[in-house]
Formats: C-alpha cells, structure tokens, sequence
C-alpha cells in the first residue's frame, strides 16, 4: 500500500493540481495521515473539574481542576486504530464519555476515570475545602479511556474495566 504522485509540480498551481492516487490499503493510510496532520493545527482542549457538595445543605466543599485533555479522541482510542480498520473490527474505537461514573469507597475517597487514561482518587484529608493535587490525589495510569460505569468496590478490592482491560486493585 503505497502513495504514488504523478506529474510535476511546477509552482504553487501546479503543485494544487497534482493528484496523489492511492491503492489498496494505502487510501485509508493517506487519508488518516493527512486527517492527523489537519487535527493537529486545531488547539482542542477539554478541561474539566471535580466538585463536592453538602448533601444536606449543597454548599460547595471542595473543587478541583483535573489535568486539561489536549487530544480530540479519548487516551487509547488512536492505539491499534488501522489495525482494526484494516481487520474490520466491528468496533475501531471506545468513544467512551469523558469521565466514567465516579464512586465514593468507605474511607470518603472520590474515585473517577477520566479521558486521559487515569483513575483519579481524590479527597480533601486536612478539610480546608481545596484539593492539593500533591498530597490529596491519588493518579493511575490504566493506559486507556473508561466505559461509562465507574470503578466496583467490594470489601478490600477495588475494579475498573477500561476501554482495552481490566484492573483490580486489592488493599
């Protein structure tokens, strides 16, 4: 699968006009490497926050501002991607939500996946209402985008299914 060029440019209208002609697998590759280039000249950003409120009152007892996802598809989804197409795979990519369903386990921990491929744990230890990102998160790296459903908890264990695995932690 390769791009051949034909004719030659001669100046920036001849250059517009030459076709590139592909062939076999080669169209998708020329096509996805050119997208790729376009995608990269656009400045995408999704940031995203985590806040905690009184369950009695709704006051507001915490924020916190997660990392900023500079990417247009979620952690995961470009991995193996041509593969798939290739192979026809039914499913070439997660296209999961940008955070999975969050849970908070006994010991009052925020627990949540997040399109950039980490488990967050998160929880305001001294109480003075911020999150030091430092001392009071707890980071994963799962190598890849969560489902919808958060992370299950069961009596020293926790498990969280990513678009490509599964993790379980044990305490």
């Amino acid at each position: 699968a390769v791009c051949v060029r034909r004719g030659r440019p001669s100046g920036a209208r001849a250059w517009l006009r030459r076709s590139i002609k592909c062939y076999g697998a080669g169209v998708v590759v020329c096509a996805l490497l050119f997208l790729k280039y376009i995608l990269t000249l656009v400045p995408w950003s999704f940031p995203t926050s985590l806040q905690s409120f009184d369950a009695e009152t709704g006051e507001p007892l915490w924020r916190w501002d997660m990392p900023t996802w500079h990417w247009l598809c979620a952690a995961g989804d470009e991995r193996n991607f041509m593969w798939r197409t290739l192979y026809g795979h039914k499913r070439n990519v997660c296209l999961p939500s940008a955070m999975s369903i969050p849970i908070v386990d006994a010991d009052g921990v925020f627990w949540i996946g997040h399109m950039d491929g980490h488990l967050y744990g998160v929880r305001d230890l001294d109480g003075d209402r911020s999150i030091d990102a430092d001392r009071e998160v707890c980071r994963f790296d799962a190598g890849g985008s969560f489902f919808g459903s958060g992370p299950a908890l069961a009596e020293g264990m926790m498990a969280i299914r990513t678009c490509e695995a599964l993790h379980v932690f044990r305490a």
